[in-house]
């Protein structure tokens, strides 16, 4: 069960259950809100921001200047090709947004989250949307890093961001939060500003009184696997960078040492899966 975060109003309209920042509330339901699908159509023409992949930026009516990024919950992996977007759990985008505000009242950088909202679908599923507001100057660490490529202070450029990543991720960890999907993607950087990334998508994610020693490894060990895994995908990062990361994040060497192990264990298993695939 989530606990609504302090101003943010709970409200129904039609089949929609809504969670609204109380500051956007009636320009949300103003704007029709409650039937996600429709503003997401109305978005369809609109490129998504570099780096963001298919995420649609749509404009917060009655706040010029401001605009939102719209997420609808979709399964991955192989439950994609039977059930995209239902869901028995109601209340996922509502645990997303609490998470959230939560992060950032712990002075974790994130995006605001302007809205949640969950539709029943038939029986007992629904589709679950979040909307958050957006950071216009702001694109993922993959892109960032191919941006900066070409430039020739790029070694440092990288090594500063990394440091950065690594310094929010230890941020997050001494604050009790286990981010349910860490990984490269999940950095935004402020193009206009590098000294500024965003920590963002905190679904499933989970706040403990005390983030334990194996929690902590498992983040981190999954955030250098997308390094070495986005590397494959042409993204200027190499192992080195990786123990970089590991590096700035600890200066403990036996919790370095352990995740430089499970690294290796966890990206020569991936290749073997591999190699039985392709036969």
């Amino acid at each position: 069960m989530f606990v609504l975060p302090q101003g943010y109003k709970l409200t129904t309209k039609g089949r929609a259950a809504i969670a609204l920042h109380e500051r956007y509330c009636d320009c949300l339901l103003g704007q029709g809100i409650e039937d996600p699908e429709k503003l997401l159509r109305s978005a369809a023409a609109l490129p998504a921001p570099s780096g963001r992949g298919s995420v649609p930026s749509l404009p917060v009516n009655g706040f010029p200047g401001e605009r939102m990024m719209a997420r609808r919950y979709l399964r991955g992996g192989l439950m994609r090709f039977i059930n995209r977007g239902l869901y028995l759990d109601g209340e996922r985008a509502f645990r997303e947004l609490a998470i959230t505000v939560e992060a950032a009242s712990c002075g974790i950088p994130t995006v605001e989250v302007l809205a949640a909202v969950s539709i029943k679908a038939a029986g007992p599923l629904y589709r679950c949307f979040l909307f958050t507001r957006e950071l216009p100057e702001c694109i993922d660490l993959p892109a960032y890093l191919r941006g900066r490529s070409a430039a020739g202070s790029f070694s440092e450029d990288k090594q500063a961001v990394l440091e950065r990543a690594a310094a929010a991720a230890r941020l997050m960890h001494d604050r009790g939060f286990f981010h349910a999907d860490l990984n490269m993607k999940n950095i935004l950087v402020d193009t206009a500003k590098p000294e500024s990334l965003y920590i963002i998508d905190w679904d499933k994610s989970r706040r403990f009184d005390l983030l334990s020693h194996s929690r902590r490894t498992a983040n981190i060990v999954r955030f250098c696997r997308s390094m070495i895994k986005l590397a494959g995908k042409g993204v200027p990062v190499y192992e080195q960078d990786a123990d970089l990361f590991l590096r700035a994040y600890s200066d403990d060497g036996q919790f370095v040492r352990i995740c430089r192990e499970r690294l290796q264990r966890s990206v020569a298993l991936r290749k073997n899966i591999w190699k039985l695939v392709d036969k």
